[in-house]
């Protein structure tokens, strides 16, 4: 029984003694802001008897610009340990005959101008530990690399600054520079929203200030927003509306016009033709009280009405009617000329004017033109005699009786 014990504890010891954890060299990864000193710690761990090291890391000079080391483990510094960068390219150095022991934790700082984006410190291959002999160490000390990045920041923007009660607002969160792995955090002042998403939506039922804190890690940001909420006040109905109910005769463009509600601050105006569907509004959202329209046919009848509104709330108007006013057809009739004409002469003509459209002529003067042509179709080659101003107005089945001596070109 005692053999047994004996053996059982020689095995205990080597087991504990085989166990030893390797040395370890980590750089931090740390974040900074564009113009500021940056500070990146070096950090060690299992630092036993060590006789000597010499480490390599490479940087971007064009993102940091080496300045220092400063810093140093208390205990290592009576060794003179050395460091120089050029190029790049940070060179460590120490030595002790006897070896030198160091507690866990930070080795030396390097201290740098950051100039924006990111930039790695990787140790290079050609890094060396060795013991009080300098012999290297049996087991390779463990490398870890770092990086420095801009310093998270967030920004918040909001689909509407205010809004209506009941109603709901997107709120975006955007994030620039960090680690990466970004937790979000929302809290609300009156308490009582909290979400861990980016861009939540929300709808308070007051005013209200959003905080976001962003966290990568490594630093936090935060943010607010704020959310107003408007009074929700109904617009009064539109008065004077213009065209009036059952107008007619309107000539195209319309003008439409009318005196605006209270509290209202903007308006959709619907036109359609009588005996089809609304549909959609053809002013929508318009400020003005005063709009002219002119994609309506003649002679057509037409419903139009408006919808007073504000930011929370709307109020329809009564619908009204008009009329577009129909078209005149004029048509020449009884053309009266001499059998036969010489050139240079003059020539008498009589004709008759007939409107036999629908609608008046509403211009009161036009010109009548006389043509002398080879045949019955008005073209370039035809000759003009002459124009003569109409004798009056015409509205529809009315005429008049026009008469002219022209001139006939002595070249024919």
């Amino acid at each position: 029984m005692k053999r047994l014990i004996t053996v059982f504890l020689i095995i205990i010891t080597c087991s504990v003694f085989s166990y030893s954890q390797s040395l370890s060299f980590k750089i931090d990864s740390v974040s900074a802001v564009y113009g500021d000193s940056v500070i990146v710690p070096i950090n060690i761990t299992n630092f036993t008897d060590v006789g000597s090291f010499t480490l390599y890391i490479e940087y971007n000079n064009s993102i940091i610009s080496w300045g220092r080391g400063l810093n140093w483990h208390p205990d290592i510094v009576a060794d003179a340990p050395l460091i120089n960068a050029s190029n790049g390219i940070i060179a460590l150095a120490f030595a002790n005959v006897n070896g030198l022991s160091l507690s866990d934790g930070k080795l030396l700082d390097l201290k740098f101008l950051y100039n924006g984006t990111s930039s790695t410190l990787n140790f290079t291959s050609s890094c060396e530990v060795t013991d009080n002999l300098g012999i290297p160490l049996a087991v390779n000390p463990e490398y870890i690399n770092g990086v420095v990045v801009p310093r998270i920041e967030i920004s918040l923007s909001t689909s509407n600054a205010e809004i209506c009660l009941l109603d709901s607002a997107q709120l975006t969160a955007t994030v620039s520079g960090g680690f990466g792995n970004t937790t979000y955090s929302w809290t609300s002042e009156p308490l009582g929203f909290t979400s861990s998403i980016p861009n939540p939506k929300v709808s308070p039922a007051v005013a209200t200030t959003y905080t976001l804190v962003a966290d990568d890690g490594y630093d936090t940001d935060t943010a607010t927003v704020f959310i107003d909420i408007i009074p929700a006040i109904q617009p009064g109905v539109v008065s004077n509306m213009m065209p009036v109910q059952n107008e007619i005769g309107l000539d195209i463009p319309v003008s439409f016009s009318w005196m605006p509600g209270a509290n209202s601050t903007m308006y959709d105006v619907y036109i359609w033709e009588t005996g089809t569907a609304v549909g959609l509004p053809h002013f929508a959202n318009t400020e003005n009280i005063n709009l002219t329209y002119s994609s309506l046919q003649f002679g057509t009848s037409y419903n139009w009405k408006v919808n007073a509104k504000n930011a929370c709330l709307s109020t329809m108007s009564q619908t009204q009617v008009f009329e577009t006013r129909f078209l005149p057809d004029l048509e020449v009739s009884n053309i009266l000329t001499p059998s036969t004409i010489y050139a240079g002469q003059n020539l008498a003509v009589s004709w008759t004017v007939f409107n036999s459209g629908p609608g008046g002529t509403h211009a009161t003067t036009w010109k009548d033109a006389t043509y002398l042509s080879a045949d019955t179709i008005l073209d370039y080659s035809d000759i003009l005699l002459g124009k003569i101003n109409n004798l009056s107005a015409l509205d529809t089945s009315e005429s008049y009786v026009n008469s002219h001596e022209f001139t006939i070109p002595v070249s024919l």
